[in-house]
């Protein structure tokens, strides 16, 4: 076959794929926001506002099956992201720290918009142990709530 022959046959297929991501964040943080008997409170704070975009223009030719074994999709769509949260950290006896935190995040994409506040309670004993390598054991028991935000490409078509 002739690179002439080549080229009659086959054919470039060009996708205009582009994405972009913006986030701006603020936090706070107090290891040392007052102290109790048994230590300091601490406590910490976020804020953060973010956009997104996503756009897969594929190939025209890609998506009504001209190409021989490629079949493409197209997709474009953004979405907006803001949330905010809080983590305090409190001494409450020498050996018993107990944590707490909380968030909420919301999305906005289309006309859809969602939000879910999760949230995690914690409770920190350090006990001594005269097993070596270490004199101090640490035994830790969280409870938190959780949610999975969906992908920026599963809310476009």
């Amino acid at each position: 076959m002739t690179v002439a022959e080549f080229r009659s046959i086959t054919q470039l297929s060009i996708d205009n794929d582009k994405s972009r991501a913006e986030n701006l964040t603020l936090s706070i943080n107090n290891t040392k926001l007052f102290v109790l008997p048994a230590g300091p409170v601490g406590f910490a704070a976020v804020a953060e506002y973010g956009s997104q975009y996503y756009g897969l223009k594929a190939d025209p030719l890609s998506l009504d099956g001209t190409y021989y074994g490629l079949h493409n999709t197209s997709a474009v769509g953004s979405r907006d992201h803001y949330g905010s949260g809080a983590e305090v950290n409190v001494p409450v006896f020498s050996k018993l720290n107990v944590t707490g935190a909380t968030r909420f995040d919301s999305y906005k994409y289309s006309s859809t918009t969602s939000g879910k506040v999760t949230y995690s309670l914690g409770i920190v004993i350090f006990t001594s142990a005269y097993l070596r390598p270490s004199s101090v054991r640490i035994l830790i028991r969280r409870y938190s709530y959780s949610v999975d935000a969906s992908s920026l490409r599963s809310t476009c078509r």
